[in-house]
């Protein structure tokens, strides 16, 4: 019992990352009614800062309406031939945090975003599109009062000068193509505009609010500062690879304390990896690792406390401190497949760094399961980002044995700073969950 235990532990810390460190996003009236005797289509993308995936689109035009849904990247496209324009557009449920809206005065591209939102509270002066949607349902004929959309789009710019590509650009929230991924510009305004939110406790509704008046009101100072510093923090990149491996190089040391369903304390230490060693017949270097946890308390009584855990490996890399592998005393060894370890990234990022192949022991004979790893980068200071690391593990007949969120804080400069790690094994059939906190 007390070897299944390390086992658990060992997984969540050790092979991680095989490396100890990794561990643990134009027609006037009679050129609509030529054009609708053609196949004609809307689409565009869903999107709040990230794409909105599996959100139903619902679209009520001045005559028809229509009904689809958006795909994994927030795309989404639907036939309104025989329709008659203008439509309105709404995205709900999916992957989001509101219901959003937008306006289509043309067949083409129409994204639906909270930008977009914000135009249409201006467009119909409502602090609810939601409920002005709602009424388009029984009165359609409305939307022949809306015949553009430039003056609302000049007053979010006013009204939001920190997003500087919206206001020095062509760029219109509606009809500008994007692909919902950091780096793209509307992406980075969404994601800014996101963050603001959440950083600046002015809640979205009062931006609707802000919106629903003529001129679309100031958001007021709160806000705007948070959005001038999310706006250069979404668009700042950090050194992720770099950063990783001077980290391996120069080994680690740190204490935490364990809560969740056990409580407690421990440490952690990586070796620097300076040791030449061959693994998988191929020349390298390696670094030793250890583990010590000492837990007070535990929920399930099948462990014994107070007890102290110890568990030591090895992990393997090349010579340019790429992970290849790790060999757990007493547990598993582990091979990686080729990594894919980005070299910078943005706040919004994510994508899938590699799978490690689990045997109970250096012959391979017999397999243990395996570890899937990705990461997503999170919004922390201007200066500062979060990697959070998400592992999948499962034994070897692919059932889920459990799954780890590592949070490390990166700088400008790439030191890796470890913040926590989070941590649900399974015990016996029933689920471990243990967090722990760096000091």
């Amino acid at each position: 019992m007390k070897l299944h235990i390390l086992n658990i532990i060992k997984v969540a810390f050790f092979s991680v990352v095989a490396a100890g460190l990794l561990s643990g996003c134009s027609g006037g009236a009679g050129d609509k009614a030529e054009a609708n005797a053609l196949p004609l289509t809307l689409s565009g993308v869903a999107a709040e800062g990230s794409p909105i995936v599996g959100g139903t689109i619902n679209v009520i035009c001045v005559s028809g309406s229509a009904l689809t849904s958006t795909g994994n990247d927030g795309t989404w496209q639907v036939d309104i031939t025989g329709r008659t324009l203008p439509c309105a557009v709404q995205v709900s449920g999916g992957t989001m945090s509101a219901t959003y809206h937008s306006i289509a005065l043309a067949p083409g591209n129409v994204n639906i975003t909270p930008l977009t939102d914000l135009m249409v509270a201006n467009l119909a002066g409502t602090a609810s599109p939601s409920v002005w949607f709602d009424s388009l349902k029984t009165a359609p004929a409305n939307l022949g009062q809306i015949t553009s959309t430039q003056t609302a789009l000049d007053h979010l710019r006013t009204a939001l000068p920190e997003l500087t590509a919206l206001a020095t650009t062509a760029i219109d929230p509606i009809t500008t193509p994007f692909t919902a991924t950091p780096g793209n510009t509307v992406d980075d305004m969404l994601a800014a505009m996101k963050m603001a939110v959440n950083n600046s406790g002015v809640a979205y509704a009062a931006l609707l609010t802000d919106a629903s008046y003529p001129l679309f009101n100031s958001p007021g100072t709160s806000f705007s500062d948070a959005l001038a510093a999310a706006a250069t923090q979404v668009t700042a990149t950090f050194p992720f690879q770099a950063g990783y491996k001077a980290l391996i190089a120069s080994g680690f040391a740190r204490n935490f304390t364990v809560s969740g369903d056990c409580e407690g304390a421990g440490s952690r230490t990586i070796a620097p990896a300076t040791t030449a060693a061959t693994f998988e017949l191929v020349a390298g270097l390696s670094a030793a690792t250890s583990l010590t946890v000492s837990l007070s308390s535990c929920t399930n009584s099948a462990i014994p406390t107070p007890t102290t855990l110890y568990q030591t490996s090895t992990t393997y890399f090349d010579n340019n401190y790429v992970p290849r592998g790790v060999n757990i005393n007493g547990g598993y060894y582990g091979v990686w497949s080729p990594l894919s370890l980005p070299v910078t990234v943005t706040v919004g990022g994510k994508g899938s760094i590699g799978t490690e192949t689990l045997y109970t022991d250096s012959t391979k004979a017999t397999g243990y399961g395996t570890m899937v790893q990705s990461y997503e980068i999170e919004a922390d200071t201007a200066t500062t980002t979060i990697v959070n690391l998400t592992t999948v593990f499962r034994n070897a007949s692919n059932e889920l044995t459990g799954t780890e969120q590592d949070r490390y804080r990166i700088d400008s400069i790439g030191i890796w700073t470890p913040i926590s790690a989070d941590i649900v094994q399974d015990f016996g059939g029933s689920p471990m969950h243990w967090l722990l906190i760096y000091n």
